[in-house]
């Protein structure tokens, strides 16, 4: 999966919207070696509008959270091709401790927008791995706020 996916992306909801998604699919990429082509992806996008999965236009707190995914561990499990493989995620303020799953960062950027990037915690420290946006958020001055780890 290419860094900076979202930046021009041709799907204007994934372009706006598609971070947490796109960490999804970079994360099946990486764990599984699933490869996903943009077409492959706008298709996934639709197909989770459909089941109510993904609601791009909600403002429930849930929405807030998690960017417009509504069942984050059910969309990675069917991207990654796993039924069953995560029943939710977790969010927290504290690093996670487990170091089998990577985690994803919640960083704010200075107009309010939240970003989520894909990461990993090595050593007790959490490293971003890929990001959806380019440039990446480090180089855009964006902090960690908090952390979703799957279980």
């Amino acid at each position: 999966m290419r860094q900076g996916i979202q930046t021009g992306f041709p799907h204007k909801e994934l372009r706006e919207w598609g971070c947490f998604f796109f960490s999804l699919c970079a994360w099946a990429n990486l764990a599984f070696g699933k490869e996903f082509s943009d077409d492959y992806i706008i298709e996934k996008w639709e197909e989770y509008k459909t089941k109510k999965f993904i609601d791009w236009r909600g403002n429930t707190r849930h929405w807030i959270e998690n960017c417009c995914l509504m069942h984050p561990a059910l969309i990675f499990n069917d991207l990654a091709d796993k039924p069953g493989y995560f029943k939710d995620n977790l969010i927290t303020t504290k690093i996670p401790e487990t170091k089998r799953f990577p985690v994803f960062f919640e960083r704010q950027s200075p107009n309010g927008y939240d970003h989520f990037a894909l990461g990993q915690v090595v050593n007790g420290k959490a490293e971003i791995i890929f990001d959806s946006w380019n440039p990446a958020a480090e180089k855009r001055g964006l902090k960690i706020t908090n952390y979703r780890a799957f279980f």
